[in-house]
């Protein structure tokens, strides 16, 4: 399928077209003017015709004069004639001047419209390209900013998958890494209660040492102060499941 044509294209179209119709109308109106003028002319030489002829019978008809009255009448009508003939064409002059100028006031005003019709055109064709302009740069904006979205949201996503796939395997690393049975931690510079970490607590059987088979080991000090909460020695793991549980 063959590509739309463009503005420019269809502009030049308009003004070809404009300018064929202007040039035939122009010489349709010079063959009306030479129709005329002919018609004109063929009019004029049929009156003088008709007047010579008209002037011969009357002389035919007058009864003979002396030679010299003869000479002077055919004078007398030939200056009649001739002066006829050139008041005729005078008019006839004055008939094609004043018909060429209207016909070439026509034409300019004809020719200012079209002017004026393709100015239009063009001015129109401007602005729907200007605003197919702006609507092409609005479109490439968006285009831009969604594809900028679309790359942040693939980085974050791709951040936060590999943050997943980090923290599993930190997970699994630490799942799989050998903890001793008897792994205790030793509070004696901490003071449970005052940290909110007392309550719940295990409480062994042993004073100061771990029970056996991976339990529970709490040792309290009987050297503390009245009223103070007593030091305690805890297993490790215990510790990790009661911040677990909180």
């Amino acid at each position: 399928m063959a590509p739309p044509p463009s503005p420019n294209s269809r502009a030049a179209a308009v003004r070809r077209q404009h300018l064929a119709v202007t040039q035939s109308q122009l010489q349709r109106f010079r063959q009306q003017g030479a129709l005329q003028v002919a018609a004109a002319k063929e009019q004029a030489a049929a009156a003088a015709a008709a007047a010579a002829a008209a002037q011969l019978g009357k002389l035919d008809a007058a009864p003979l004069a002396p030679i010299g009255q003869a000479h002077a009448a055919a004078s007398a009508a030939q200056a009649a004639y001739q002066a006829r003939r050139e008041a005729e064409a005078q008019r006839r002059r004055a008939e094609q001047e004043a018909a060429a100028a209207r016909h070439a006031a026509a034409l300019a005003a004809r020719q200012a419209e079209l002017s004026r019709i393709a100015e239009a055109e063009a001015s129109r064709l401007q602005r729907q390209k200007q605003a197919a302009q702006r609507e092409a740069q609005r479109a490439r904006t968006a285009a831009v900013a969604h594809a900028r979205r679309c790359a942040a949201e693939q980085e974050a996503a791709r951040c936060v998958a590999a943050s997943s796939a980090a923290a599993d395997a930190a997970a699994r690393q630490a799942a799989a890494r050998q903890r001793p049975q008897h792994a205790t931690i030793d509070y004696r510079f901490t003071r449970l209660h005052e940290l909110g970490l007392g309550q719940g607590l295990p409480a062994g059987s042993s004073a100061g040492g771990s029970s056996g088979g991976g339990g529970s080991s709490v040792a309290t000090s009987g050297s503390r102060a009245a009223g103070q909460p007593p030091l305690a020695t805890i297993c490790f793991e215990d510790y990790l499941q009661h911040l677990q549980r909180r």
